[in-house]
């Protein structure tokens, strides 16, 4: 597993709905495979492939827990997505800003 994710694997983990409710569910604390399983409808087989995608995003660790394996959330790589977004936000702002006065300019009065 990599030291830091990269915003393509964040965006990418977050692109699925069944791993949002993951992380969401994770909100609340460590959590137990099992019970990630059932809330969100899942077979272990199939949590385990959404698993891994979070994992390589860093946004969850698996913990080794006696009585079966348990998962935690990590937030941090969220600041990655979040200053890209917000710069792409600021720069179309500022485009849009730029573009209208010229468009404004090259309409005819009616």
């Amino acid at each position: 597993m990599p030291n830091s994710a990269t915003l393509d694997d964040i965006l990418l983990a977050l692109a699925n709905p069944v791993r949002r409710r993951i992380f969401e569910i994770l909100l609340g604390g460590e959590t137990k495979v099992g019970e990630v399983a059932a809330a969100v409808a899942v077979t272990p087989d199939i949590l385990d492939q959404h698993l891994r995608i979070l994992e390589e995003a860093c946004l969850v660790s698996r913990l080794p827990e006696r009585g079966g394996e348990a998962v935690r959330g990590n937030p941090a790589p969220l600041d990655i997505a979040a200053a890209w977004i917000d710069m792409n936000r600021a720069l179309w702002s500022m485009h849009i800003q730029i573009a209208a006065p010229s468009e404004e300019a090259g309409r005819t009065p009616a």
